[in-house]
Order: C-alpha cells, then structure tokens, then sequence
C-alpha cells in the first residue's frame, strides 16, 4: 500500500497505521484542564476521532471532531471541513487539538499561492478561539529547517510501528519555516503503508515572532505528548514537537459549538 489517499480513505488501516496511547490522551486532557477555559474543544484532523471519544470521555465538555475527509467521519458524529476555511464561528472554540501533522500538511497545501497564505490555517485557529482558549498543536519543527534536505529520521513505537521521514527537496522558504517535499514510510510487520507530500517544517523562534505578532502568546514547546518537557523553546531540534499557544483574556466561550458556512 503505497498511496496516501487509500490510507484516508480505509478507516481500519488508519487506526492501525496511527493508533492514539494513552501518552496522548493524557496530555492533551492534562493541557486542557490546567489551561484552556471551559468550553467545546475541537479535535483537528481527527481521522476516525478514537482521540475525539477518548477526550471526549474524560473531559467534562464537549469534543468534536473535524476532518477534511468525509470517510473518516463516516458512521460516527463529527464536522467535515478544512483547516484553511474551519466552518466554526469566531471565539467558539475553547481548545484546539491536533496531532498527525495534520497542520503542516494544510500549511504546504497547493492552494497556498503566497507566502502569508502558508499560515492560515493557523490564522483559522486564531479566528476561532475564545478569549483565553489554546491550541497544542503537533508539527515537525526544527532550528536547522534549511539544511534538512536529505536528512532521514526514524522513530520505533509501541506495538512494532516504524515511522521513517526522509525529507527529499526544500520546495520554498515561508516566513515561519520551509515547505519540504517529505515521504514518510510506516511499517507494521510486514505491511507498509507510505506518505509522499509536502509539509511545513516551522522554525521554532519565527513561530513564536509569528504568532505574537497576530497577539497570541506561545506558551510552550515539548517533545510529542512529555508535557514535563515543556520550555519556551524546543531544545536541540523536535523534529516531531508539539507547540502550545493562547489567545489572551478570560472570555468564557458558549458551551455548545458555533459553526459557520
């Protein structure tokens, strides 16, 4: 299997090829507790939503989820949108979640014909949270975003699931970071599964100037799911990281989702 388009498409294998651990729940549960106020937290990319129901089942709020992909939304409730248009209204939404690179695909998306357009899926985020909501986000970021070309990284996790990266061409430079044409190879035991697309690697210190600049405050960075590792800055490189920012105030947003069309 070597076309990601049947990945999105075929529900069973994505949950095998991106099961969601108990790490993850807990930290974005933990995160949302501590320092989102209370409110509906919208699960981006959430595939087949098993991140949705877990916390959905644990948070004392509504959780939806939303995917561009009516497949993975197929059976089960949820919001079918894109991350470059979120059918939310304004300051809705109390916590945004993402994990799967699902923004870093959005950032390097064909319909970004300029450079500020390779941030809005990230200005999306912005229009829609509440006074004092947050988003934990997670995106490949590096210091060294320019000299990745060629780089290959490899990560084994639980249950004999290989991830390989091999980032093969640096398309263009964005004010942020760099658009990198990116094939990613996951391996479970004999199956493979294989993703060829750009993404955006965001270069952490930009990011930050970035997002302070449209009045949002980065309130961490960490390694995926380590909310102990958590820092102003990533140290070394993150080549999978997890940024954390707020929008500031105190607002409380309405309980029940507002979307818009």
């Amino acid at each position: 299997m070597d076309d990601s388009p049947a990945l999105y498409q075929n529900p069973d294998l994505y949950n095998r090829v991106f099961p969601v651990d108990g790490e993850e729940k807990d930290f974005f549960c933990r995160l949302i507790r501590d320092r989102a106020p209370n409110g509906v937290v919208v699960d981006l990319g959430c595939g087949t939503g098993v991140l949705t129901d877990a916390l959905a089942a644990e948070l004392d709020r509504p959780v939806i989820g939303l995917d561009r992909e009516r497949a993975m939304l197929r059976n089960r409730g949820g919001i079918c949108g894109c991350l470059t248009r979120l059918p939310l209204g304004n300051h809705s939404v109390a916590a945004f979640v993402c994990r799967l690179f699902g923004v870093a695909y959005a950032m390097a998306g064909d319909w970004a014909t300029s450079g500020p357009g390779y941030t809005l899926p990230l200005e999306e985020i912005v229009r829609c949270l509440a006074p004092g909501g947050i988003a934990a986000l997670e995106i490949p970021m590096s210091h060294r975003a320019h000299k990745l070309m060629g780089v290959e990284e490899t990560a084994d996790l639980d249950g004999g699931i290989v991830y390989t990266f091999r980032y093969l061409d640096i398309l263009r430079q964005t004010e942020i970071g760099v658009i990198l044409d990116t094939r990613i190879e996951v391996q479970l035991g004999l199956e493979r599964a294989v993703i060829h697309a750009p993404i955006h690697v965001v270069i952490p210190g930009n990011l930050t100037s970035w997002l302070k600049s449209i009045g949002c405050v980065v309130t961490g960075y960490c390694a995926p799911y380590d909310i102990e590792s958590m820092t102003g800055m990533p140290p070394g490189d993150v080549l999978r990281g997890v940024v954390v920012f707020q929008l500031p105030g105190a607002g409380v947003p309405a309980s029940s989702i507002q979307t818009s069309h």
